[in-house]
């Protein structure tokens, strides 16, 4: 079964004083922990929700499925099911050979069941080396934002470090779960960013003179107005359009500049690349040597794609300890790209 996966670091997992990037209390293994003994207390899923959705700016709520721990190194694997958009359980759909414009909807629901509509994230957690992975197969998606937001309100809401008042409210936060002057300056931090190969970055600063080129790689969607302009723009007298729905199928692009910059510009490209990366804004960026050879900045993100031995059934969650016995057959491989 094909898989993606990419690794991120833990930068903050607990409590920590306001500054701290070590914490008070709390560490990765001992929140994993602590999730799955909350997540699998007799409750339903339904009532695994951490956080307060925003459905305004696009925030669904993101449940517990279930989790499995690897006795022998620590490791987690950890599976949410994030809420997709929908209006009352009915989900909607678009006919791809509709011209733009056009108004009618096809709908598809689950009858009389209730259900959550969304699909399923798989993390793969490994403690030892503060880091975390997504695992991507066609089914799923890689919900990173979800898992920061679902962590981060477990650590604020439903951790056993939380302290509440007589009215149920909470006031704070204390490992030792009584009302003393540690739970006033105490914060719940989950942060991570991606993992980064440093190499590529000093490969491109040692070959600054060698570029003469920048390339910058978009998504083009023929629904979005400024996007189909350009498609358009691009096949005009080389092929007709006419009602051909190829042509209005998502399409990749990539410009190329001519680009000699200075160190100053190239440090600047990399850093913003990655902010913009991270956050969804870029596809990927790269520079071209007066070799013709391209180099990607994306290259610089520790991902693999694999062919995972699952036992897995259509319309099913992989199994948790299903999918961990996999990545341990390749976790002393995939490891060695982390050096």
């Amino acid at each position: 079964m094909e898989a993606k996966i990419k690794f991120y670091k833990i930068t903050r997992c607990g409590y920590y004083e306001r500054g701290s990037s070590v914490p008070t209390f709390g560490s990765v293994k001992e929140v994993l922990k602590q999730l799955y003994n909350w997540g699998n207390d007799g409750r339903s899923i339904v009532n695994t929700s951490c956080y307060e959705s925003d459905t305004s700016e696009g925030q669904f709520n993101t449940y517990y499925c279930s989790s499995c721990a690897n006795p022998k190194n620590e490791d987690v694997v950890l599976v949410l099911w994030g809420e997709s958009p929908n209006n009352d359980n009915v989900i909607y759909g678009i006919e791809p050979l509709n011209q733009p414009g056009s108004t009618s909807l096809l709908t598809t629901d689950f009858g009389s069941k209730e259900a959550i509509p969304g699909t399923p994230s798989y993390f793969w957690f490994i403690p030892e080396k503060g880091l975390f992975a997504t695992v991507v197969f066609d089914h799923s998606q890689p919900g990173k934002s979800n898992l920061e937001r679902y962590i981060t309100g477990f650590l604020e809401n439903k951790s056993p470090y939380v302290i509440k008042n007589d009215s149920n409210e909470i006031i704070g936060f204390s490992k030792s779960q009584t009302n003393t002057t540690e739970q006033k300056t105490i914060y719940p931090r989950f942060n991570t960013q991606i993992l980064k190969n440093k190499k590529l970055d000093k490969l491109l600063l040692l070959n600054i003179h060698n570029i003469t080129r920048l390339i910058k790689k978009e998504n083009l969607d023929y629904s979005v107005e400024d996007h189909r302009d350009m498609i358009e723009k691009i096949m005009d007298k080389l092929c007709t359009k006419g009602k051909d729905h190829k042509h209005r199928q998502k399409r990749t692009i990539n410009h190329e500049l001519q680009f000699s910059p200075t160190e100053t510009e190239l440090t600047q490209i990399i850093e913003n690349f990655h902010k913009l990366y991270q956050d969804g804004q870029i596809k990927d960026v790269g520079f071209r040597l007066n070799t013709g050879k391209a180099i990607m900045l994306t290259g610089a993100y520790v991902t693999s794609d694999e062919q995972l031995e699952l036992n897995w059934k259509p319309h099913s969650i992989v199994p948790p300890k299903e999918l961990m016995g996999a990545l341990t057959k390749i976790r002393g491989r995939l490891f060695k790209q982390l050096k």
